[in-house]
């Protein structure tokens, strides 16, 4: 028979090896929310001296104004000019009159039309004429059968 002495020394043995990791070295709730805080604020610290250093720098900087000495002249070419308005002008009247008179530009190196001869037609021919279908209105189509969970053996347990 087991006495008493015997299963108290067998619990210290399992409760011994059944200790494992003490708290301290697996987590720190503390530490870790400082190691946290901690790692934003030295986040926010960085963005902010970025910003205060580029708004600064960005703000001495002052605006110049480039001049050039000399003003160039622009040069008016009248015959250029007049040249230029006459092709426009002859452009929008060939345009209006192709617009009034819908009549087709005349196609350079066209060949002439090649007559098309009739075929004789022979009544001893193979082919049959060509009978289209008729639609089917759609109140005389068949409807397919409705499917439910039944009908496909699968029924659903809840």
């Amino acid at each position: 028979m087991i006495h008493k002495a015997d299963i108290n020394r067998l619990a210290k043995k399992v409760l011994r090896y059944r200790k494992g990791v003490r708290d301290h070295q697996i987590i720190h709730p503390v530490r870790d929310w400082f190691i946290g805080v901690g790692a934003c604020l030295c986040l926010i610290i960085a963005v902010g001296y970025w910003s205060v250093t580029t708004y600064f720098s960005v703000s001495t900087r002052s605006v110049e104004v480039v001049s050039s000495p000399t003003t160039e002249v622009a040069v008016y070419r009248a015959d250029l000019v007049q040249a230029a308005l006459a092709k426009f002008g002859e452009r929008s009247a060939t345009y209006e009159e192709l617009l009034t008179n819908r009549i087709m530009p005349s196609l350079p190196n066209v060949p002439p039309e090649v007559p098309v001869e009739a075929v004789p037609s022979d009544s001893s021919s193979t082919t049959e004429p060509v009978v289209e279908e008729e639609e089917t209105p759609l109140e005389e189509v068949p409807s397919a059968p409705e499917i439910t969970p039944e009908s496909e053996g699968v029924v659903e347990a809840f």
